[in-house]
């Protein structure tokens, strides 16, 4: 091979590395995102839970198991 292949089959594989680099950065971003998703809604829950429920809520259960 010629030094130009080889400075061509280097770039590539740089660039290569850098996309999958690049990838499992937006993975990783993605599945902080939805932790930090799940955090807020429990969160949410344990606060209407906090407070209590209020009868007139549609969320209400109609049945109530004593």
């Amino acid at each position: 091979m010629k030094a130009s292949s080889y400075k061509r089959a280097d770039f590539f594989t740089i660039d290569f590395l850098n996309i999958v680099s690049t990838q499992a950065l937006l993975l990783q971003n993605e599945n902080n995102l939805v932790d930090s998703d799940t955090r807020v809604v429990v969160n949410l829950v344990n606060l209407y839970r906090a407070l209590g429920e209020d009868e007139r809520s549609p969320m209400s259960p109609t049945v109530r198991i004593p």
